[in-house]
């Protein structure tokens, strides 16, 4: 199967090879692209300054995949936890962790691409009040299903890059698609503002307590 897949920066990528050393990445190291055209160009585009999408097909038999999407949301969580910054409040900050580390976080190791939410503006948030005991897992993996922020599609492999073959650019104008940026953004919070809590829904303490061991 090929797929077309985007990249949305401020400069052409024609290889990702620049692209492939930073760890602190929300899933590691790797190159990280879109199916959503759209998502593609509003992340391109700066404040003051155009951008530009790279363009590619990529063959993806006999690749292997993982979905941080689909399961537990605290996969992805943990996932964040092993690769971003996210600041934590409180004397549990470092045992919190640790325990969604160690029960939660997958081995990537074994596939060749990884797919899930990107943690951008307003997700990067979600997840922090969610690791700061401020919404509950539930109301976490509401406000990530609702798919504003749509997902990212990270080649991880040197076998998924070398199926990568680049087809071209656009120009992406600032001035219309760093507004639709902002507005997606504010959608996602919006909606999440209106997240209902049920009775029974897991916080983080609850799962610290209990034990919650993954499903």
């Amino acid at each position: 199967m090929r797929k077309t897949l985007y990249h949305g920066a401020s400069r052409i990528v024609r290889g990702p090879a620049q692209d492939m050393d930073n760890p602190y990445q929300d899933f590691g190291p790797g190159f990280y692209c879109t199916e959503d055209l759209t998502l593609a160009k509003e992340r391109a585009a700066g404040h003051n300054r155009d951008g530009y999408i790279s363009i590619y097909t990529l063959d993806t038999d006999g690749l292997s995949f993982l979905d941080l999407s689909q399961g537990s949301v605290l996969r992805w969580v943990a996932v964040l936890l092993q690769h971003r910054v996210l600041d934590l409040l409180g004397p549990l900050a470092a045992e919190t962790q640790d325990y969604l580390k160690a029960r939660y976080a997958p081995d990537l190791s074994p596939y060749d691409i990884i797919t899930g939410y990107p943690a951008d503006g307003s997700y990067f948030s979600f997840a922090q009040d969610f690791l700061n005991n401020s919404i509950s897992c539930e109301q976490l993996s509401l406000a990530l299903q609702d798919g504003i922020l749509g997902q990212q599609i990270v080649l991880q492999s040197e076998a998924a890059i070398a199926r990568l073959q680049f087809l071209g650019y656009e120009i992406v104008p600032h001035q219309a698609w760093y507004r639709k940026r902002q507005q997606r953004d504010l959608a996602a919070r919006t909606q999440y503002r209106q997240l209902p809590r049920q009775k029974g829904d897991l916080f983080l303490l609850d799962i610290l307590q209990q034990e919650v061991q993954p499903q």
